[in-house]
């Protein structure tokens, strides 16, 4: 997929989740999200920001930040983390109850 293409469809998914009106061939949004294409972050990378952000942020004080500038800025790479992070934390614990309820654990109730 070509860089043109991947930030296309970046803004444009993000124009879905956030209800937004971002132009796709804007200078400022190219250049933000193509120095990202370039170090191998992926259209799915950059979804899965748009996605983690659009749920915490979406109708509370900081929906105004659903933006290019602040989600492919600077702590782009620590918004991706945070989201694999949780997810990570998660999965973790879900495994840890699965584990569990198969060696028939019992939970004390008092």
């Amino acid at each position: 997929m070509s860089n043109n293409l991947i930030i296309f469809n970046t803004i444009n998914y993000l124009n879905r989740k956030a209800n937004k009106s971002f132009k796709d061939l804007d200078y400022a949004n190219d250049i933000t999200l193509l120095k990202w294409i370039e170090k191998g972050y992926t259209l799915e990378d950059f979804k899965e920001v748009i996605d983690f952000k659009c749920q915490a942020w979406m109708g509370g004080e900081f929906e105004k930040y659903l933006r290019p500038y602040t989600l492919f800025g600077n702590k782009f790479e620590s918004y991706l983390n945070e989201k694999r992070n949780r997810k990570n934390k998660l999965q973790k614990l879900v495994d840890s109850v699965e584990k569990a309820k198969h060696t028939n654990w019992k939970l004390d109730k008092k």
